[in-house]
């Protein structure tokens, strides 16, 4: 991708002001040009509901506080057996990161989300006030770059970009059959969202059309626990998260039972393994990924 600085033509996006109820969440919208003559942010003048039209960088901050019994419910829905977020006060980093993935895939539905970059920078602490401030940038025409902080008590926790391609509108999506979507599956992402504080209904519903596939928040949440459970407990703390969307579309909530996670480690160095993931059904892999983890680190 090209630098975020472009100043080229940019395409414009719908961002869904209206879905802002369906968060718990305190949202806030910040446009750096709204006084100008080319704010980034405008009333979309061709939609007869709450939207804006994005035509340039603006961010997006996100204050929230995580009970501990939230962070359990997660654990339990995201099937991460870490007793060091079940047991002690310490934020899944899990759930740091679909934080700040669902605000961006529920409020701009037509941008794809294609990858994910996330680095933890130190622990973060159930019951404490935390902010993500979210920078949206074009880096050309029709590709965008989030960049995210999470802050909490003005420390850094958490780091993370999120790339996107801005796809045509209405977005398009391929229609799946109710009767066709994984019943168990369904309830299970729809409790992941609840427990995010957003209600499911605010992601499923695209304009009148359900989206039955599975959000990229739900996936980028699935690697840590696995590789916990393949560890024995004893895989050590992910530092680096990445995610990659393969050349499938996303994932539909159509399989015979949860996305399957597969892992190739490498050799363990003397301050990091990298940890690569697949997440596929069936012989698709609709996901690619890795993980760096320091195998003997501890949680100060």
């Amino acid at each position: 991708m090209a630098s975020a600085n472009y100043m080229g033509p940019k395409a414009p996006v719908t961002l869904c002001f209206e879905k802002l109820g369906a968060f718990t969440d305190h949202l806030l919208l910040r446009d750096a040009k709204a006084c100008s003559q080319r704010p980034a942010l405008l009333p979309h003048p061709h939609s007869g509901r709450r939207r804006l039209q994005i035509r340039d960088d603006f961010t997006l901050q996100c204050e929230h506080v995580v009970s501990a019994s939230r962070g359990q419910q997660f654990l339990e829905i995201t099937q991460d057996p870490n007793d060091i977020h079940a047991k002690e006060n310490i934020l899944p980093g899990a759930l740091t990161v679909a934080k700040v993935l669902l605000p961006i895939e529920i409020l701009v539905p037509a941008l794809k989300i294609e990858a994910l970059r996330a680095k933890f920078r130190a622990a973060a602490f159930y019951g404490e006030r935390t902010i993500n401030s979210m920078s949206w940038h074009y880096v050309d025409e029709s590709s965008v770059r989030v960049d995210v902080t999470a802050y909490q008590s003005q420390r850094v926790v958490a780091t993370a970009s999120v790339f996107g391609e801005i796809t045509r509108e209405p977005l398009a999506i391929e229609e799946i059959k109710e009767r066709k979507v994984n019943p168990d599956e369904l309830s299970r992402v729809s409790e992941f969202m609840e427990v995010l504080g957003v209600h499911p209904e605010a992601y499923f519903d695209k304009d009148g059309l359900i989206d039955f596939t599975y959000p990229f928040a739900f996936m980028a949440a699935l690697p840590s626990g696995e590789i916990v459970r393949q560890f024995e407990g004893v895989g050590g703390i992910i530092n680096m998260l990445s995610l990659d969307l393969g050349d499938e579309a996303k994932m539909p909530i159509t399989g015979s039972g949860a996305p399957e996670i597969r892992l190739k480690t490498g050799r363990v160095r003397q301050t990091f393994q990298r940890i690569i993931t697949d997440i596929i059904d069936g012989i698709t892999t609709y996901y690619r990924g890795a993980a760096l983890v320091y195998p003997s680190a501890t949680v100060l």
